[in-house]
């Protein structure tokens, strides 16, 4: 088994070291072994950040520079799925870390028993990784992610192209996104959700398998074409 990899983004080297040990140990205690990543700022977090990397992010709440929430919604436009904890002397932003979909909001110090509770919440919070279950033709149908080549929004509703047939779903584009990890889906245009198992190439957008052509968002091809890269790549090393 892997290491659960854990980011840990905090202005304050004693309050590192601190949380650092705290998690060393709670996961231990666990059977887990883990590799801890140490940043000094939510820029350098944000540097180094690529999706798939971090199992887990703790960020300290208040960093010189970006703080924790700004460095938290760059970190979510890169992978809706990350797990986000933070951590604070305050509470005063805790509904707002709960927009960036954070799991947990900690208030320093952090103990054993709350550690527990984020372990926890993230197995609470953990999405099956095999189907996705969406009302068509007004019933609940079972959709092999695998099977989904793209999805693409169309009025109030997404059209989802498998590799057998179109299935049209009443939900919004954005709804749909929450319930797919990233990668290997990405939300690559305002219209469209790409899955990077079925791309062939890219040719300024995505060429997929079959041919069809999924737009990338023309202001952001670099950054969505460094992450399906940065895919291949750890899905070779896989």
């Amino acid at each position: 088994m892997n290491p659960t990899a854990i980011a840990i983004c905090e202005d304050q080297a004693q309050d590192m070291e601190c949380l650092a040990g705290l998690i060393e140990g709670s996961l231990a205690a666990r059977g887990q072994a883990c590799a801890i990543h140490r940043f000094l700022s939510g820029e350098a977090l944000i540097e180094a950040f690529r999706p798939g990397r971090f199992d887990w992010v703790f960020l300290d709440m208040y960093l010189g520079g970006a703080n924790g929430i700004e460095t938290a919604r760059a970190l979510r436009r890169e992978d809706e799925r990350l797990s986000i904890v933070f951590t604070t002397f305050s509470p005063e932003f805790a509904l707002e870390s709960y927009r960036v979909r954070a799991v947990h909001y900690l208030m320093k110090p952090v103990s054993e028993a709350d550690l527990a509770e984020v372990w926890a919440r993230g197995e609470l919070t953990a999405r099956p990784a095999e189907h996705i279950t969406l009302m068509v033709d007004r019933r609940p149908l079972d959709i092999a992610l695998a099977d989904i080549l793209y999805i693409e929004a169309e009025n109030k509703l997404c059209r989802i192209h498998t590799s057998k047939e179109v299935l049209c779903a009443r939900i919004s584009i954005d709804q749909l996104a929450l319930m797919l990890k990233s990668p290997p889906f990405c939300r690559c245009h305002r219209g469209y959700i790409a899955n990077f198992d079925h791309v062939a190439r890219v040719n300024g957008d995505f060429v997929l398998n079959n041919g069809a052509v999924v737009y990338i968002r023309k202001n952001e091809q670099a950054r969505i074409r460094q992450m399906y890269f940065q895919y291949l790549i750890g899905s070779a090393r896989d």
